[in-house]
């Protein structure tokens, strides 16, 4: 009986620390994401590609619903906003990529060893599914280029 109860407790908290795990990367893709489309920081894009790689498809496409949502949002909150075109193409161009198919462990490896080579912070970031390795809040540092 002890046995039963102790394995349950187990596969409980197993469950909890990979929903969080899951949030947490959801939390790294957003800020990777904010950090391309507003600073320009290629290392982000790859950043936000490799962690919709290593995703689980279901993941993968709320990342894409995401996405979808940030640029309609920035159109329809400030339509004569300029400079956020440019935040509003990176936005696309990261949900073109990740949007195009499903990859092979091999591709998702590949990814982190080029964001490794790109940000070695940024992979430690997203092997730990630390969201706050961009630093500062990217809106605190609008920079369109």
């Amino acid at each position: 009986m002890f046995l039963i109860v102790f394995t349950l407790f187990l596969l409980v908290l197993l469950i909890i620390w990979v929903n969080r795990h899951s949030n947490r990367i959801n939390d790294y893709f957003a800020n990777a994401v904010e950090a391309y489309a507003i600073r320009n920081d290629e290392a982000a894009k790859v950043a936000a590609v490799a962690a919709a790689k290593v995703a689980a498809n279901k993941q993968r496409q709320s990342m894409i619903v995401y996405l979808e949502s940030m640029a309609q949002g920035l159109r329809t909150e400030l339509p004569n906003e300029p400079k956020l075109g440019h935040a509003i193409s990176r936005i696309l161009e990261i949900k073109s990529e990740i949007g195009t198919r499903d990859w092979s462990v091999y591709e998702a490896t590949e990814e982190k060893q080029r964001l490794g080579v790109l940000n070695p912070e940024y992979l430690k970031g997203l092997d730990r599914a630390d969201p706050n390795v961009f630093g500062t809040h990217p809106q605190n540092q609008y920079e369109a280029r």
